[in-house]
């Protein structure tokens, strides 16, 4: 019994960093008992994943100010380590594209989005995960803007 816990606790722990799903989880405990591990830490497809986060993260600059002029608005997909804690853990890590997007499977429950961004500090939001849907966030960080 204690090494079936262990497995459980082990293939959760993994499954959580490499963003699978909790259908993922239960179909690796099918698995043989030596490649339990190693299956549940190779992430989804995110085309296969049923629910998770999604989004952009750009750096807005400049007058935004309706209409909007891109002449003197600036916008800048931001390439940053995104992490995503369920209350004070961290369950998972990744590093948006250079062109600001980001994708993570993650099963249903409420999630603390965080991205460093250099001097500005950090920014944080928060969204709720349905199971079997994508939850879109898009994360505007206004630095040196104005409206």
């Amino acid at each position: 019994m204690r090494t079936f816990v262990a497995r459980v606790l082990t293939v959760m722990a993994l499954g959580l960093t490499a963003g699978l799903t909790a259908r993922a989880y239960a179909a690796s405990m099918t698995a043989g008992a030596a490649d339990t591990a190693t299956q549940a830490a190779r992430p989804m497809p995110p085309q296969l994943c049923a629910s998770g986060v999604r989004g952009t993260i750009v750096q807005r600059s400049g007058d935004l100010m309706p209409p909007l002029d891109p002449t003197r608005a600036k916008i800048t997909p931001l390439s940053v380590p995104v992490y995503f804690f369920q209350g004070t853990v961290c369950v998972a890590t990744i590093h948006s594209g250079p062109d600001g997007r980001f994708q993570m499977a993650l099963p249903a429950g409420r999630y603390t989005i965080v991205t460093p961004i250099g001097e500005a500090g950090h920014v944080a939001r928060t969204v709720q995960v349905q199971e079997d849907r994508w939850t879109e966030l898009d994360i505007h960080v206004d630095v040196g803007a104005t409206y």
